[in-house]
């Protein structure tokens, strides 16, 4: 579209389409090649391109599952049989999120690549945010909590 439209209530340049609502807040779609840009007011954007969903804000809903199918997995291998994968490494913190302005409970990104680096995306300090697969923790927990039974277990059966 060249130049600009008025869409009632909104208008296209270029590749933006701008949505205006009451009191002034704005939402505005975005297209680049490759990429759309989905955005409200300052602070709840989406980003959907060939690397993913980017979203800053929340976001809700009333179930997620994460594709975990065995077809998509190689090389698989026991974290029973591997003492290395513990949570003894991890450090979590308590912090207040300053993108949500209120506090949260979790991990620091480049802590836990220290020592599961396929659990971070990104590079300290990089141009960036990093993220944690916090789901790819849950096998350590479990695991972790195996053992810790197992441990009672057998205190339990040598206590007369």
């Amino acid at each position: 579209v060249g130049g600009n439209i008025n869409a009632g209530g909104g208008f296209i340049s270029g590749n933006d389409l701008l949505l205006q609502g009451i009191n002034g807040s704005a939402s505005y779609i975005r297209s680049t090649i490759g990429s759309l840009y989905l955005g409200y007011g300052l602070t709840n954007n989406i980003l959907v391109n060939s690397t993913g969903l980017t979203v800053t804000g929340i976001v809700a809903a009333t179930s997620f599952n994460a594709t975990s199918d065995y077809r998509i997995k190689q090389n698989v291998h026991s974290l029973c049989d591997d003492a290395s994968f513990n949570v003894d490494v991890l450090k979590p913190v308590s912090f207040v999120n300053t993108q949500l302005g209120k506090p949260d409970i979790g991990f620091i990104a480049h802590e836990v690549q220290e020592h599961y680096p396929y659990l971070v995306n990104g590079v300290k300090d990089g141009e960036a945010m990093q993220s944690l697969n916090y789901t790819g923790l849950i096998g350590i927990l479990v695991k972790e909590i195996q053992e810790l039974k197992k441990r009672v277990r057998d205190l339990e059966l040598r206590t007369p």
